[in-house]
């Protein structure tokens, strides 16, 4: 379900969004036409991500973004600038911008995050475009 409700709240099922495989895992990264253009673009977005064992999600920054990364399920290895934190569910991992981050799965059950990027990454979204346009799928 994505749809804006007539107060203007916007609602979203997390699964519903664009498919990614391209950095490691598989995203469904939620983007409505606000988040790249329009008048009023939304000041945050929505991804979940799915670490399956020895999946990893490749290390990369944000220039502007904060990543607030939500460990739902499962236990994972998360590198900050190389340096390695051991996170479970129940964390709450805020990235600020410009620090190199990644996501690597070792143990048997899944891992799956809610992540909150805020403000949206346009450059990100460029690539997103741009790789849904030409049928790719892939991005990030």
């Amino acid at each position: 379900m994505n749809e804006t409700h007539k107060s203007g709240t916007i609602i979203i099922g997390f699964n519903e969004g664009i498919e990614f495989h391209n950095m490691g895992g598989t995203m469904h990264w939620n983007i409505t036409p606000l988040n790249y253009t329009g008048e009023m673009p939304l000041p945050a977005t929505n991804h979940v991500l799915r670490l399956r064992k020895g999946e990893r999600f490749a290390a990369h920054h944000h220039e502007i973004s904060w990543d607030q990364i939500n460990i739902i399920q499962g236990t994972c290895h998360f590198f900050l600038n190389n340096e390695e934190v051991i996170v479970g569910p129940g964390h709450s991992v805020m990235v600020p911008p410009k620090v190199t981050h990644e996501m690597y799965n070792p143990y048997d059950e899944d891992v799956v995050s809610v992540d909150i990027q805020i403000p949206p990454d346009p450059h990100i979204y460029e690539r997103k475009v741009e790789d849904r346009d030409q049928g790719s799928g892939t991005s990030r």
